[in-house]
C-alpha cells in the first residue's frame, strides 16, 4: 500500500525569521501527498510560525513559483508543541517532476527561536524517462 511513497526531509531549520529554509529537488514524477513540520523547539511565544511549501516548476527560478500550493503548516500560538508533527495535505492535486523543486518558506516568523524538521511526502508516478522533458541523460 505504501511502497510508492517517498519522503524528503530537512533537519533543524530555524523559524524565527522569514526566509526560504529548505529546497527539495524532484528526481521523479510524483504527486504531493502531504507536507509537514516536526517541532523540535519548546517555544510558547504568542507569535507562531507559518511555513508554506511552494512548487517551483523551474529549479532555481522564481518564475511560476507557487504560494503554498503544496501545503502550509503553522504552530499554535502561545502553546509549546515540541514533538508535534504538524502536517497539511494540498488543497488541490499537485504533480511534480524532474526539473521542479519544492521550497519550504517561513512566511510568518516565530516570536523566538523554534527549530523544526520540515519535509514532503511524495507518491511516485511511473513514467517513461523519455517522456519527461526536463530529464536529460548527461553520461557518456
Amino acid at each position: 500500500m505504501y511502497d510508492n511513497l517517498h519522503h524528503m526531509c530537512a533537519a533543524a531549520v530555524a523559524t524565527d525569521s522569514t526566509a526560504d529554509v529548505a529546497t527539495f529537488p524532484i528526481g521523479f514524477k510524483a504527486n504531493v501527498k502531504y507536507v509537514y513540520a516536526l517541532v523540535n523547539g519548546t517555544s510558547a511565544h504568542a507569535t507562531a510560525f507559518v511555513i508554506k511549501f511552494d512548487k517551483v516548476p523551474l529549479a532555481g527560478s522564481a518564475t511560476g513559483r507557487g504560494d503554498g500550493d503544496c501545503g502550509q503548516v503553522s504552530k499554535t500560538a502561545s502553546v509549546n508543541q515540541q514533538g508535534k508533527f504538524l502536517y497539511d495535505i494540498p488543497a488541490a492535486h499537485v504533480s511534480v517532476e524532474p526539473g521542479d523543486q519544492i521550497v519550504a518558506q517561513v512566511t510568518t516568523a516565530n516570536g523566538e527561536a523554534c527549530a523544526v524538521d520540515v519535509g514532503v511526502v511524495l507518491e511516485y508516478v511511473p513514467e517513461v524517462i523519455g517522456n519527461v522533458a526536463d530529464m536529460v541523460e548527461a553520461g557518456p
